[in-house]
């Protein structure tokens, strides 16, 4: 790669196209979600009495891993200009959406908040949130 193609490839019109701030909007939240999932199997690997749920949340990370690298993979692409990013990015975004329906249907949540005053309880109950989904909080579904 000579230095022309590097400077073209990091201009800044390159960075405004549409699969790389796609790719990149989602490469950050996939980032996000990853680590805390790395946190997560990290602190289960440590302690003895959870180890035995080392595997079930390794299943459960796979997809924040697997978009997380897709996401990677199609920003840089998008970046270096090739034709395949603008599937990639479309690919990327639809996978995203699907997983993110796949996570609500079948209600895989990995942290459930509950507190015991009746005005929580009134209120609907369980309030809970996903990994994968950072931002998502299933009471906004009522």
């Amino acid at each position: 790669m000579n230095i022309l193609t590097c400077y073209h490839c990091l201009s800044r019109l390159t960075w405004l196209k549409w699969p790389s701030l796609i790719s990149g909007a989602l490469l950050i939240h996939f980032l996000l979600s990853a680590g805390i999932w790395t946190i997560w199997l990290a602190g289960i690997l440590r302690n003895p009495n959870m180890r035995d749920g080392f595997q079930t949340s390794l299943v459960q990370s796979g997809p924040a891993f697997l978009l997380c690298g897709l996401a990677a993979a199609v920003f840089i692409f998008a970046l270096r200009l090739r034709k395949i990013a603008r599937r990639g990015a479309i690919v990327l975004l639809s996978a995203s959406i699907v997983f993110f329906w796949l996570d609500v249907h079948f209600q895989r949540y990995q942290i459930s908040v509950d507190i015991a005053t009746k005005e929580y309880w009134d209120g609907g109950g369980k309030e809970h949130h996903y990994f994968t989904w950072w931002w998502y909080n299933d009471r906004w579904l009522r």
